[in-house]
């Protein structure tokens, strides 16, 4: 038998990419409970886990991993992150060597705007980056904007009330925020929207992110939803937002 010193070296570097694949896949399944294989080419992500959500969008399995956890249905993958624009950020970059062609974000937000209401959806049509701790502590007010993909944003319905979304990295500080708010025109905070479309954006994957409102800026602020009182209310609205969000998902397909 004649030896093929070329054939070998092929066979090495096949192997070897084999094993990179295997390897990347067992990665990713210990930081997200399913395998690389198994994400859909729709993604969405939330940033904390929420039965009522979990049950609109009809994911029947979750598969917890050491940062995230996660499920899939026929028509796409749930990724549960942490709260916080690092977590969320973190996972679309873990997204991008997957099947994922476009990414969803589903949170929750304050509302700003004296037109919004306690369980209103919103769609953020910009998102202002204020997401640095220290950024806000320290009274930086240069912003960052990011935008989510057009095409995306138009096939949810006209009614949804659209307008800007800043991010930020303090519940505390945020209401030391009312003048930038104001100026430019912002009508909810959340902490994660900046960061989801900033690393979509990086890894080149269409997203757009869908909030719905938990609380009122001074008048109702986030911690009086946890009032027995208000938490129906707030439960209501992400069942409203999560089934907005699944026929939105089923509509596209």
């Amino acid at each position: 038998m004649t030896y093929c010193s070329h054939c070998e070296e092929r066979s090495d570097e096949a192997i070897s990419t084999i094993m990179k694949k295997i390897k990347q896949n067992d990665i990713f399944k210990f930081l997200f409970g399913i395998r690389q294989v198994e994400i859909k080419e729709t993604c969405v992500i939330i940033p904390f886990f929420s039965k009522d959500i979990i049950n609109e969008l009809k994911i029947l399995e979750i598969n917890r991993g050491l940062l995230y956890s996660a499920g899939s249905d026929d028509n796409f993958s749930l990724i549960i992150t942490k709260m916080g624009a690092g977590f969320v950020g973190d996972a679309v970059l873990y997204l991008k060597d997957t099947k994922c062609k476009k990414l969803i974000f589903l949170g929750s937000s304050g509302a700003v705007d004296k037109g919004l209401a306690i369980g209103d959806a919103f769609l953020a049509e910009k998102a202002y980056s204020q997401d640095s701790f220290v950024n806000m502590l320290l009274k930086r007010k240069t912003l960052d904007v990011f935008y989510p993909d057009k095409e995306l944003l138009s096939g949810f319905s006209s009614d949804i009330i659209k307008g800007a979304c800043l991010s930020v990295g303090s519940l505390k500080l945020e209401e030391e925020y009312l003048d930038l708010l104001k100026n430019h025109k912002i009508k909810v905070v959340d902490m994660e929207t900046a960061a989801f479309l900033a690393a979509a954006n990086y890894v080149k994957k269409p997203a757009v992110s869908l909030l719905y409102v938990t609380d009122i800026l001074k008048s109702n602020p986030f911690y009086g939803t946890f009032k027995k009182e208000n938490m129906e209310t707030v439960r209501n609205a992400a069942r409203s937002a999560a089934k907005i969000l699944y026929a939105y998902i089923v509509s596209q397909k």
